[in-house]
């Protein structure tokens, strides 16, 4: 059998710069693969700034078409074409107001303790013409 192999200074050599090389390579592999996806992200941020502006043209469009379709003239000429007029004060009549599963009207909250019980300006509780309708 021969001797084992010691390590000599030529191998040491060689064995360093191997893997020095190693290192040198894989360094230069991972700077290449992260130079790769900045590229790919410029890609993504030029393709998303192309649709963001796409977007705002739009926006701008859509609401330059807002203003002019809802312009009171315009509406107001509508309306005569199809045969509409304001309302006369006899075709106008107040709403009442719906009770809701409580049986209260559906008015503002606190609104009851702004105007007093009963709904009568500066009635207390336990006025006597509280019961009353």
């Amino acid at each position: 059998m021969s001797a084992p192999l010691r390590p000599t200074p030529k191998r040491s050599l060689a064995l360093a710069l191997v893997l020095a090389a190693a290192v040198l390579v894989a360094l230069g592999a991972y700077r290449v693969r992260e130079q790769h996806r900045i590229v790919e992200l410029g890609y993504e941020l030029a393709e998303a700034t192309a649709e963001l502006r796409e977007a705002r043209e739009d926006n701008r469009r859509l609401r330059l078409e807002l203003s002019l379709l809802t312009e009171p003239e315009r509406i107001q000429e509508l309306a005569t074409e199809m045969g509409l007029a304001p309302a006369s004060a006899g075709q106008i009549r107040p709403a009442k107001p719906a009770p809701d599963a409580g049986g209260a009207s559906r008015a503002e909250p606190g609104a009851e303790r702004e105007r007093g019980h009963g709904g009568r300006a500066g009635a207390q509780p336990g006025d006597p013409e509280d019961s009353q309708p």
